[in-house]
């Protein structure tokens, strides 16, 4: 077997959590074509089937249900490599999961703004990776906290 590239093994890995070619290709920033192109390369690597089709529904094959288990591994180890190397360089750096409850986003950009180590006075936290709906619903809040602060100021100074 020849060995898959990282990008295949990326692709492959975003189909297989998501059981959706669509939906892997949204969240990689690719189209629909370049993603089925990869997983058939990717395919023809392994020589067997990693998909199969029934109905409108894609599901793993025994081969494609060992390949992402593998998937998993290699990412998570190639995690733990890049956090191993920030914290050698004096960097604190990982991955941070957050659910957010309605009543979070009151506490949520503080607590995000205290532990970045950020020396700006506002909270201003990274929307990289959440939702669109939550992107949106915390640059609402942060227009109307803006805008409160000009009106308390404009009120304290006229």
């Amino acid at each position: 077997m020849r060995h898959p590239t990282l990008r295949q093994l990326k692709v492959f890995e975003a189909i297989a959590r998501h059981l959706s070619f669509t939906r892997a290709a949204e969240e990689l920033h690719l189209t629909q074509p370049t993603v089925s192109m990869q997983i058939k390369q990717l395919t023809g690597t392994v020589s067997m089937p990693l998909f199969e089709q029934i109905g409108k529904r894609i599901h793993l094959t025994g081969a494609g249900q060992a390949l992402h288990a593998t998937c998993r591994e290699i990412f998570d180890s190639i995690e733990r490599f890049e956090m191993d190397v920030a914290n050698r360089k004096g960097l604190k750096k990982g991955r941070l999961k957050l659910a957010v409850i309605t009543t979070a986003e009151y506490f949520a950009p503080r607590l995000l703004h205290k532990n970045s180590g950020s020396k700006n006075s506002r909270p201003n936290p990274p929307l990289h990776g959440l939702s669109p709906q939550v992107i949106d619903h915390f640059k609402v809040q942060r227009y109307a906290h803006h805008e409160v602060e000009r009106k308390s100021d404009r009120q304290g100074h006229g």
